[in-house]
């Protein structure tokens, strides 16, 4: 993703432009690319993303949004350089509705992508164990 199109989909997250954001982040180099302050789309989704906000379509909702940039792989994780993850930002405050409902979706991301996360390290471990070696010690070597 490009700094164009990270002002692009921070345009269509305000303006609850559904098929403007999923064309714009579909088959970009890098989903979780982030700005200066190290937010992702979805940090961005949390703090500029209102409910009923569709231009073209009044139904679009911010829950909508959210899912499509999990389905798309942007990473429920990653820290901005205060520290704070899309979740941290979301329990603070949001500007709709339904913010419980977004905060729910955030935290099932959030423990699927640390099921995945461990299921790899683990696969890893068990691959370079062979070298006698597990993932944490690899990287420290590496």
């Amino acid at each position: 993703m490009t700094i164009m199109n990270i002002g692009k989909a921070i345009s269509y997250l305000r303006d609850g432009k559904l098929e403007e954001l999923r064309e714009c982040i579909t088959n970009v180099e890098n989903i979780n690319k982030s700005n200066q302050s190290r937010e992702n789309l979805l940090h961005l989704a949390v703090m500029y993303c209102q409910d009923n906000k569709g231009e073209k379509n009044p139904t679009i909702t911010a829950k909508q949004i959210f899912e499509l940039l999990i389905e798309k792989g942007v990473s429920v994780q990653q820290e901005n350089y205060q520290g704070d993850t899309p979740l941290t930002i979301a329990r603070k405050g949001m500007n709709i509705s339904n913010q419980e409902e977004i905060i729910a979706i955030i935290k099932e991301a959030d423990r699927n992508e640390t099921q995945m996360i461990t299921a790899l390290n683990s696969l890893l471990d068990r691959a370079l164990s062979k070298d006698g070696l597990t993932f944490k010690e690899y990287k420290e070597v590496f």
